[in-house]
């Protein structure tokens, strides 16, 4: 695929790490990208920084919203000015290698009729130099989801669903490379699962015939920070959400082995002991 592609990156008060994020947009491979900034309601120097990279790039696009209308009508506003057949949606405090945009083109253009591409992701706190890569992905190496000639995972709802029960949410949020028709037709992120509101979307993929990839390269680096909305949820002592959204959204619409079920369990329980020893 040689068009264009919409960088859609949503941010809020992003001043501190906007002006990396965007750097390492603009140094990919693939030239022929345009980037929308949909700051919302900003209240520090996101602004003025986002309009500093325009006047060095005309690539860049700056969507400045009056109003504060959450993290998910931002992301719907973003992609309704995007113009191209292709849409990523990125993170204001992520840092992305050259590579990420143009591998994603060629995943969706491989033939195997993916509909969203993902990458591997590592993630790091203050420094690049201390990244922290899930092990998780090297036991899905053996798994009937991997491709070795595109060393990519990939799959639909029969091949996923049974991934996501047993070790989680493995779709990195801040790499998606999508289909613009596609996402749309799914009907985009929605706030019904604060803080899920990707397993949400992934899910509803899957549901709706999609297939989906996971690129094994780490060419997504994910800042962990107090400031984040997930790190805010992660401090509630509430059962995660994740669990809700599988319960209700995927468990209803795929059919489990009892073995596989028995591991969904085993892995809940697990997550609500470590709530129970955080609360104590």
């Amino acid at each position: 695929m040689s068009e264009l592609v919409s960088v859609c990156i949503p941010v809020y008060n992003g001043e501190r790490y906007i002006a990396q994020t965007l750097t390492s947009v603009l140094e990919q491979t693939s030239r022929e990208i345009e980037i929308l900034v949909s700051a919302n309601a900003s209240t520090d120097k996101t602004v003025n920084i986002v309009k500093e990279f325009c006047g060095r790039d005309q690539r860049i696009r700056l969507i400045n919203n009056d109003k504060n209308d959450g993290y998910c009508k931002n992301i719907e506003r973003a992609v309704g000015e995007a113009t191209s057949k292709i849409v990523c949606i990125f993170h204001a405090d992520d840092v992305y290698e050259s590579t990420i945009i143009e591998r994603g083109k060629e995943a969706l253009d491989d033939g195997k009729g993916v509909s969203a591409v993902f990458c591997v992701a590592d993630s790091f706190s203050s420094s690049l130099d201390q990244r922290v890569l899930p092990k998780v992905y090297n036991t899905l190496i053996n798994s009937q989801i991997y491709y070795p000639q595109c060393n990519s995972f990939i799959g639909g709802i029969e091949e996923f669903a049974p991934v996501l029960l047993e070790y989680g949410n493995l779709f990195a949020c801040p790499s998606l490379i999508t289909l613009k028709k596609g996402y749309l037709n799914v009907g985009g992120y929605t706030d019904r699962y604060p803080s899920n509101e990707d397993l949400d979307l992934w899910i509803k993929y899957l549901l709706q015939g999609n297939r989906l990839c996971i690129v094994n390269e780490c060419l997504l680096h994910y800042r962990k920070s107090e400031s984040q909305g997930s790190a805010y949820w992660e401090r509630k002592l509430e059962p995660p959400v994740e669990f809700k959204v599988i319960e209700e959204q995927l468990l209803p619409n795929y059919t489990a082995s009892l073995k596989l079920f028995s591991k969904y369990r085993q892995r809940k329980a697990r997550s609500l002991i470590g709530k129970a020893v955080l609360a104590s």
